[in-house]
This record gives structure tokens, sequence and C-alpha cells, in this order.
């Protein structure tokens, strides 16, 4: 017995069906990568909020030493911690890094 065309063709059919329905699902762009990909985002939207504040914090502190409004303190806080020094009468408190 031979299968009719119709059969032959709705055979076919399924199979590529199944085929493209498969990658479409689990391909390399199909719906699991793009829900990695939006966990990746999320996960890099909290990187980006993280370092945006680090730069604000960063350009205020460079504010504060440049020429027009230097910050004597400031100024005083940023050399001794670069070059590690401290009078002999103070008392070094260690802060954990950020």
């Amino acid at each position: 017995m031979r299968p009719s065309r119709q059969t032959s063709v709705l055979l076919v059919c399924t199979v590529l069906t199944i085929y493209f329905g498969h990658h479409a699902i689990n391909g390399r762009h199909g719906l699991g990568a793009r829900s990695d990909l939006l966990v990746k985002v999320e996960t890099l939207k909290e990187r980006l909020a993280v370092l945006s504040t680090m730069h604000a914090r960063l350009e205020h502190e460079a504010a504060m030493l440049s020429d027009p409004v230097i910050d004597l303190d400031m100024l005083d806080e940023t050399a001794r911690s670069a070059l590690f020094l401290a009078a002999t009468d103070e008392i070094v408190v260690p802060l954990p890094q950020r």
C-alpha cells in the first residue's frame, strides 16, 4: 500500500512545522534566548545605575579639587589617602573599600 500524495504533503508539512517550532522556542534566536537576554539587560541596567552613581560622585570630587573652588579639606584628604600619610598626632581608622 502506497501512501497518497495528500498524506505525504501532510507529513512533510507536519515535520517542517515541528522543526521550525522547535527552533522558534529553543533556537539561538528563540524564546529561550530572549528570556536570557532580558535577564542580562536587567543586570546591565543595575550595573549602569551603580556606575552612574560612582561617576557622579567622582565628578563632584573632581569639581571640588578644581581651580576656582578648591576645598582645602578635600585636597588634604585626597592627598593623604593617595600617599598613605598621616600626622603624628592623628589616629588612623581604616574604612572598608567601597
